[in-house]
């Protein structure tokens, strides 16, 4: 299996998924490429990927895809315990990108949203475009930087478990949560038997699980 996926489903999506196929199929080997800056759907159709789970927002539409949406979830901050953030209570936005931010890759269906949730005009562009002070698509390294305790740090809740846990994290209370907006997309009318038991799996988490 040759799965694709953007940085905020591997934890949630795909690592579940992958447990459950593996329990009737033992022997599978799976080659996971994480990265969201790929072009998922040329990558599908040209048989690199056998099954793309990402997010789809900012990637034109294409014939010869079959494409599951998932159902959408929060996206949550998460700060150290002692991080000034906590001081306002529960926050906009705009409250808590005043602080330094470190997230994974913002492409433009994320920058759009944070403009609209910042009142969309040009000054909500203008503070948008300065975002992040840190970007990359590897959380070990920010949630390394949310311990250090300067940096509120975004993503799922899955991606800070054991930093919430561990009480390295504690939640930022937001006044209006943005969603991901998740899909997973193969190739129309190619299949194998390991194929079809994770997009089986994955129908679970679909947002319309009878048409999926």
């Amino acid at each position: 299996m040759r799965v694709g996926c953007g940085p905020l489903v591997k934890r949630a999506l795909v690592h579940p998924v992958t447990q459950a196929v593996l329990q009737d199929w033992p022997d599978m080997r799976l080659h996971l490429e994480v990265n969201a800056r790929i072009a998922p759907l040329e990558k599908v159709l040209t048989g690199e990927f056998d099954l793309f789970v990402g997010d789809l927002t900012h990637t034109p539409e294409a014939e010869g895809v079959e494409i599951m949406v998932i159902e959408k979830r929060e996206v949550m901050f998460v700060a150290h315990p002692e991080h000034p953030v906590y001081a306002l209570g529960t926050c906009s936005l705009a409250d808590v990108l005043q602080f330094p931010l470190a997230s994974g890759h913002l492409h433009k269906h994320w920058r759009a949203t944070f403009t609209k949730l910042l009142g969309g005009d040009q000054a909500a562009v203008d503070q948008v475009s300065q975002l992040t002070q840190i970007e990359s698509d590897d959380y070990h390294f920010l949630t390394r930087l949310g311990r250090e305790g300067r940096f509120v740090v975004g993503a799922v809740e899955e991606m800070f478990e054991e930093g919430l846990a561990l009480g390295w994290f504690e939640p930022v209370k937001l006044k209006s949560t943005p969603t991901w907006n998740i899909c997973a997309v193969r190739k129309r009318g190619e299949s194998s038997p390991a194929l079809e038991a994770f997009w089986r799996e994955l129908s679970g988490y679909a947002a319309n699980p009878v048409a999926a």
